[in-house]
């Protein structure tokens, strides 16, 4: 079937089922070398981490920084974009690596193209680098691409100044139904490294992508934070004292980074060492709408690519989540996994309100009759109120005569003893 890696190092894959498309992959002779052991290292077929097929790296062998995490084109084509998921199992209808010329000609048989689009189905180009651990969708740095003889788009290099970003290309309705020739010619430094493929794709909506969303039970969440708590409390102690350690807080935040909003639907990646949780819909709101096709997937709280496989709901957060006010922020977990909410220290809660700076004399109204005192409240001059302009003009010589109109005689006494 496409995609899968024939033993002895070639490939002719064909597409199975009513009408589907041909699917094959040529690449060279398996172990071939001869000479040095490292040129036999550069000729040994990888095998692809998820998938287990084989798959030629040759001389790009030297650009994989961890072989051991290797991907196969196929498997990248497959996850590249969860929102148009290619069709199983024989969506992939034709992939091939490019070689040192950067030409590619090849036909697409179509018998099935009608169906498909009643079928809201879509046909994609896609590109992915050979020694790229990135799942990425990548063109060379120019690109020309044509179906029976007229050209259908093209890749030109950024302008100066500018990034340019690389996203699949949808040729649904530039083909026709039955045979088709496509062509492709390519520029860059290293063309041999470029893999083409030819999907065919459904579109996936945000409900059906939380389906794919798995569970992390109660249990398993508290074991794993009481496991990041315990290696933070180890790395501290292992730690110097002139060592800065960068150790994550006992402390569990209830609202998304993604919204600033409480979480309604908690999730993590499965890998993820954060206690943090963010919302799923959030989540796959937010990578729906961003332009950037190879920044989408990236943990908000962290460097891990997540695309919905690798998430799953923390059932631990979910019921603190549940047992807590929509007022509460944040709780505080201990050692053993148990949360609880913070509160305030005692004395602050029972601290008395901070008396008013002021006095209380007692005033004789003059103008009345019969004079009575009562009480007045003479405030301080840290919170006398604004003085009249005049004092602010000339402070030596206007505040005497200020003072004297602006305070009223007190017990029958005149202003300049006051004073």
């Amino acid at each position: 079937s496409a995609g899968r890696a024939g033993r002895g190092g070639r490939n002719a894959g064909r597409g199975r089922g009513r009408g589907r498309a041909a699917a094959r992959l040529d690449i060279g002779a398996g172990d071939r070398a001869a000479g040095s052991p490292a040129a036999a290292l550069q000729q040994r077929p990888l095998r692809c981490a998820r998938c287990s097929g084989s798959w030629e790296v040759g001389q790009h062998m030297q650009n994989l920084p961890r072989p051991e995490v290797f991907w196969c084109p196929v498997c990248k084509f497959k996850v590249m974009d969860p929102f148009n998921a290619v069709v199983e199992p024989e969506g992939v209808l034709h992939y091939a690596p490019s070689n040192d010329n950067g030409k590619l000609e090849f036909k697409l048989e179509l018998p099935e193209l009608r169906q498909w689009r009643r079928d809201n189905m879509c046909i994609q180009v896609r590109m992915v680098r050979v020694a790229c651990t990135k799942l990425s969708h990548n063109w060379p740095h120019t690109l020309h691409f044509s179906i029976n003889g007229g050209e259908i788009f093209s890749v030109l290099p950024p302008e100066e100044g500018h990034k340019r970003r690389d996203i699949p290309h949808d040729i649904s309705g530039n083909l026709r139904h039955g045979r088709n020739v496509i062509s492709v010619r390519m520029i860059d430094e290293r063309p041999s490294e470029f893999v083409l493929g030819i999907v065919l794709t459904t579109p996936r909506g945000i409900p059906e992508l939380q389906t794919q969303v798995g569970l992390c039970e109660v249990r398993a969440a508290r074991e794993r934070i009481r496991g990041i708590l315990a290696r933070q409390r180890r790395a501290g102690q292992a730690a110097r004292v002139d060592e800065i350690v960068c150790l994550a807080p006992d402390t569990l935040k209830l609202r998304c980074p993604i919204t600033m909003g409480r979480v309604e639907d908690p999730v993590r990646g499965k890998d993820c060492q954060h206690l943090q949780c963010f919302d799923l819909e959030a989540y796959l709101t937010s990578n729906r709408q961003m332009r950037a096709f190879n920044n989408r997937w990236v943990c908000p709280l962290c460097t891990y690519v997540l695309r919905p496989s690798d998430l799953v709901v923390d059932a631990y957060v979910r019921d603190v989540l549940a047992g807590t006010s929509s007022d509460i922020e944040e709780v505080v977990i201990d050692a053993e996994g148990a949360w609880s909410c913070p509160t305030l220290p005692a004395a602050r809660e029972r601290r008395p309100a901070a008396p008013s700076p002021s006095s209380d004399v007692d005033e004789v109204d003059l103008a009345s009759p019969s004079p009575q005192r009562r009480p007045c409240r003479i405030t301080s001059p840290a919170s006398a109120p604004f003085m009249p302009s005049a004092l602010a003009a000339s402070p030596a010589k206007a505040a005497p005569a200020a003072l004297a109109k602006a305070v009223p005689p007190v017990l029958g006494v005149g202003a300049a003893n006051v004073i």
